[in-house]
């Protein structure tokens, strides 16, 4: 069961609204947050909750699907959520479960990252780039373009994070269609090359430094 709170998290990106009205919070409820880095949650909800008390129930990890499976069931569980793409958040809004909300830090965020959405607030921004181990590459050999990648010399010794399980995967691969003019070739070719995918980000970059 979906509540409006009446405190509620700088972060914001997303409140969750149940189509048959809204209640006010009472008693012992407590705000469901999904988020995604768990360090990031663990530090969230420590600082949060020593200024409001035992307040929030956070989930962390990879959540999207999480998401998607509660929405499919009727029944989703979140009244917060913070990270992932923003596809997870039309969906929801194209869906009418997303409340507006417009966060007092939103004056802080850039002119050109600003959206217009009433239902969520873009937070942070993303930046990607190729790693190699110094180990086995040497600067002069080392890949230096995303069209690099594709090169026979390089398959089955690329990693990246999976795009169906990390967010900042999943707007890397979005990039890199749009790069390309919307086109899908390249993430075919990428495929064709025999990347490899790790659980997110952090571990794709974990592979390359264990060589």
């Amino acid at each position: 069961m979906l509540k409006v709170k009446r405190f509620f998290l700088v972060i914001l990106l997303g409140l969750l609204a149940l189509s048959a009205g809204i209640q006010g919070i009472a008693g012992s409820e407590k705000i469901t947050l999904y988020m995604g880095p768990i360090p990031l949650a663990q530090e969230l909800e420590a600082t949060f909750e020593a200024e409001h008390g035992d307040v929030l129930t956070v989930v962390s990890g990879a959540w999207c699907r999480k998401v998607r499976a509660e929405m499919e069931a009727g029944d989703i569980q979140a009244d917060v959520l913070h990270g992932a793409d923003p596809s997870i958040y039309m969906m929801l809004r194209d869906a009418g479960q997303l409340l507006p909300y417009s966060s007092p830090e939103t004056a802080a965020v850039k002119p050109e990252y600003r959206t217009g959405e009433e239902n969520f607030t873009l937070a942070n921004g993303r930046y990607a780039v190729i790693v190699y181990n110094k180990r086995f590459i040497s600067p002069k050999e080392a890949p230096k373009t995303w069209d690099d990648l594709l090169d026979a010399k390089w398959k089955g010794r690329i990693v990246i994070g999976d795009p169906l399980l990390c967010s900042a995967s999943f707007a890397i691969a979005c990039s890199l269609v749009q790069l390309h003019g919307f086109d899908w070739d390249y993430i075919r070719a990428l495929r064709e090359n025999e990347v490899m995918l790790a659980d997110n980000a952090g571990k794709a970059a974990e592979v390359v430094a264990s060589g």
